[in-house]
């Protein structure tokens, strides 16, 4: 029996500044998780975690894990930024445009993007001018929405 690599790549990029309440991400993650076990191609993905992001982290954690899924939970603001970390675990904001510039640069391994954070509509839809699939995942009925994208319409 031959043993191959995963074919899938999953970056889970979590977010949990001490400013804002808490969120139960490491359940979250805990439940991606067990659901990929569960399946039978279990062995075809390989889930990487990685837990108080900085803004400064996402173009080499990108670069380094190179994902084909990248899955973002954390908060988002009313002004339409994803919400990371600063050095001192405060809330950092990262714009919707500085968002798009980082997936237009990186967008060549990447099929897939998850954003699970309130006020994410306009983030998805930046990165959905880059990314083939992309899901918004905070919603008021809490299922995950497809966001149109254009390579695809």
């Amino acid at each position: 029996m031959s043993t191959t690599a995963p074919s899938i790549k999953i970056l889970f990029l979590a977010a949990i500044p001490h400013d804002i309440a808490p969120l139960k991400l490491g359940e979250e993650c805990r439940a991606i998780d067990r659901a990929l076990r569960l399946t039978e191609s279990h062995h075809d993905f390989d889930l990487q975690d990685q837990w108080a992001v900085r803004v400064g982290d996402l173009q080499e954690l990108l670069m380094h894990h190179r994902p084909h899924i990248v899955h973002f939970s954390g908060h988002g603001s009313p002004s339409n930024e994803l919400i990371f970390q600063d050095a001192n675990g405060n809330a950092h904001p990262l714009s919707t445009k500085a968002l798009g510039r980082l997936f237009s640069l990186l967008r060549d391994n990447i099929q897939c993007v998850v954003l699970n954070a309130c006020y994410s509509k306009r983030q998805a839809q930046e990165i959905a001018k880059y990314i083939v699939l992309l899901f918004e995942i905070y919603t008021p009925d809490r299922f995950a929405k497809p966001v149109r994208c254009p390579q695809l319409i």
